[in-house]
């Protein structure tokens, strides 16, 4: 199944990765069944796709935001809570701690 190529297609996807961007969690969107969740999931990732190729027309090459997307921070999920499918959208890296280099601090002091 081919999905579509135009943004105005997606409109409900935009307001999903908004919603989430605007939340610290994240955010979500209960659906009938499995298969609807599968397929939203789907045009969530073509919505994010379309939203790459624009930036490469807004930005120049070089740029930090050519070719990249708003809603790349996000991760799209499909969550079966009791029964109730969601498509879920958060943040990536939540819930790490502090990042520790490997090297021993004396290692690096010898450099």
């Amino acid at each position: 199944m081919s999905l579509p190529t135009s943004r105005h297609s997606y409109r409900d996807c935009q307001g999903l990765f908004d919603a989430a961007l605007s939340d610290p969690q994240g955010a979500r969107v209960k659906v009938e069944s499995i298969d609807a969740a599968t397929h939203f999931r789907m045009r969530m990732q073509q919505y994010r796709k379309l939203d790459r190729q624009d930036s490469t027309l807004i930005y120049e090459k070089g740029d930090p935001k050519y070719g990249v997307s708003t809603y790349d921070p996000l991760v799209v999920k499909i969550k079966n809570v009791e029964g109730e499918f969601y498509v879920q959208v958060e943040h990536v890296g939540l819930g790490l701690g502090e990042i520790e280099p490997l090297t021993p601090e004396e290692a690096t002091d010898a450099s």
